[in-house]
């Protein structure tokens, strides 16, 4: 049976490329017997898009669909043209892959409606393919983060693979009918990670992988001339051991943490129109995240400068739409978010275009506050006598609550005098110090709750900034300290 299923699948890639059936299928070439997951995820990829184009022509060819290729039945909460069948979140495509002579196992979760997810974002099988296959994965190394994972990258900088641990596949197969009607229902404009494709691999001598591919939050596209992103972080609203040290840095980290971005002194500015649309966003996505019990994602924010020929309007602003403020066309796959030099222009207080482009998506949001969590979150709390409500381990509500209130106070410039009277700065110094008090200055914090940054008495500051990954890169309180002095 294992031989007939290779044969078949074989000639269906033949088949569907057009070739004979006589020639050597160089598809599944490699260049040695033992071939490595990021050698064989594009050779998986391409299969099971193949056997899910052909599967899905069948079910147009039967009847009884719509011109879209779905069940004319509609579920609660999603709309006609959108509906899948219960059965298509459960269903797993199992295949037996060669590449030069070395089979290995592939397994495709739910391929109808991770297909219906790239329609709903116009993203093309033949250009997925092109990404995804064309040219040989990047990356395969561990990323920054504690969980472990291997990321890989397709050579264009549209997607990201990453690998997910068992519980999280079994997570995400449950949360998935949810996270698929979610997306339907506000593809345009939400911050969640938009996935494309869920995978099992099984190679002979190998460790298992389960990969998700996804949006690449941080692409700029090709077109656009801006600076690179020369500021990241990944805030999760926590101050507790969310700080990434001087010699962390000096290592060669590049995503600082909450308490990093807190003691720069920044602010995310999007003017008075989009900043309330990305509140209104990311209270709706928010809410999606307690309601399923998810709890450990960031915002990943990125800062990049932009170049001279980024605002061509005059410094007039534009909003988010099919074009971006540039006047090229986005890509199809990208939110609202997404548009403008790949991401969102800053807007000044009278909504005028600023000087830098931020990158703005929530990330890692395969973590259920489950029974493991739970007694972490006791343990700490009721034995350690932590502080329940800091703990990084806590309830999806609290975690929520605790995300927004951050993020709303910390990181979007607002006007609103309740937002800016904020005890984050004072904790945040307090945690700074303790892992690493010469990485930091002494934080002023005046009656109007603004913030200044004083870097310590040896330090010029310029040299300073480029240690930091820019802590203080064009921060207006650190530069008007330094103007003072």
């Amino acid at each position: 049976m294992v031989e007939d299923e290779l044969d078949l699948v074989e000639k269906r890639l033949r088949l569907h490329r057009g070739e004979s059936l006589r020639a050597p299928l160089s598809l599944l070439e490699a260049p040695s017997n033992r071939i490595s997951t990021k050698e064989a995820l594009p050779i998986a990829i391409k299969a099971a898009c193949t056997l899910q184009e052909e599967g899905s022509a069948q079910l147009v060819s039967i009847g009884g669909l719509s011109p879209t290729g779905k069940r004319s039945t509609c579920s609660e909460g999603v709309s006609d043209s959108w509906y899948l069948p219960p059965a298509e979140f459960a269903h797993v495509r199992k295949s037996v892959l060669s590449s030069n002579g070395t089979k290995f196992e592939l397994e495709d979760f739910a391929p109808e409606v991770f297909f219906t997810l790239r329609r709903r974002f116009s993203l093309t099988t033949e250009a997925y393919l092109a990404s995804m296959c064309d040219q040989p994965l990047l990356g395969g190394g561990i990323g920054e983060g504690k969980s472990g994972s291997l990321f890989f990258f397709c050579t264009n900088g549209n997607f990201i693979s990453k690998t997910v641990t068992a519980l999280e596949l079994e997570f995400f197969v449950r949360i998935l009918p949810s996270y698929y009607e979610h997306m339907v229902a506000d593809g345009e404009s939400t911050l969640l990670p938009r996935f494309f494709g869920l995978y099992k691999l099984k190679l002979p001598g190998k460790k298992m992988h389960v990969i998700v591919v996804m949006n690449n939050a941080f692409q700029i596209p090709r077109s656009v001339k801006i600076g690179k992103i020369n500021e990241k972080y990944d805030l999760k609203g926590s101050l507790r051991n969310r700080c990434v040290s001087k010699a962390e840095i000096e290592a060669g980290v590049k995503v600082l943490k909450d308490v990093n971005f807190v003691m720069s002194g920044s602010k995310v500015r999007l003017g008075t129109i989009l900043g309330p649309e990305f509140e209104d966003q990311l209270k709706k996505d928010v809410k999606w995240l307690k309601d399923n019990h998810i709890m450990d994602y960031s915002l990943l924010l990125g800062i990049a400068q932009n170049g001279p020929e980024s605002n061509p309007q005059g410094g007039e602003a534009v909003a988010p739409s099919s074009e971006s403020a540039l006047g090229k066309k986005a890509e199809p796959f990208r939110s609202k978010w997404q548009q403008e030099n790949g991401g969102t222009i800053a807007r000044r207080d009278d909504d005028s275009l600023g000087t830098h482009t931020y990158f703005l998506s929530i990330i890692d949001i395969l973590q259920e506050y489950n029974l493991k969590k739970k007694i972490e979150h006791n343990y700490k709390a009721k034995v350690l006598r932590k502080d329940p409500y800091a703990l990084s381990a806590v309830n999806s509500q609290i975690y929520g609550n605790r995300f927004v209130d951050f993020i709303f106070k910390e990181v979007i410039h607002s006007h609103d005098p309740e937002r800016m009277r904020s005890s984050f700065a004072e904790r945040a110094w307090t945690e700074g110090a303790a892992i690493d008090s010469s990485a930091f200055g002494r934080l002023d914090v005046d009656e109007g709750a603004s913030l200044s940054l004083t870097l310590p008495e040896d330090s010029d500051g310029d040299s300073d900034s480029s240690s930091y990954g820019g802590f203080v890169h064009q921060n207006p309180f650190y530069q008007h300290h330094k103007s003072q002095n």
